[in-house]
């Protein structure tokens, strides 16, 4: 399934990590981290209830 999704993707011109959406800079990534992470954050607090932003950033970075 991940090989499907990772040649699909350019197809339709979608990005296939963080740098290609400009998300390279360590600032840049806290405040993502920190954005995904607030309580009202709905979706992701359904998901993945009580995540820290440490718990993301740490993630994100495997996406850089």
């Amino acid at each position: 399934m991940i090989k499907e999704i990772r040649s699909y993707y350019p197809q339709v011109g979608l990005p296939l990590s963080l740098s290609a959406l400009g998300v390279t800079k360590e600032d840049q990534l806290n405040s993502l981290a920190e954005y995904m992470a607030q309580p009202d954050n709905v979706r992701m607090q359904l998901i993945f209830p009580g995540i820290s932003p440490a718990d993301i950033r740490q993630t994100l970075l495997k996406l850089i």
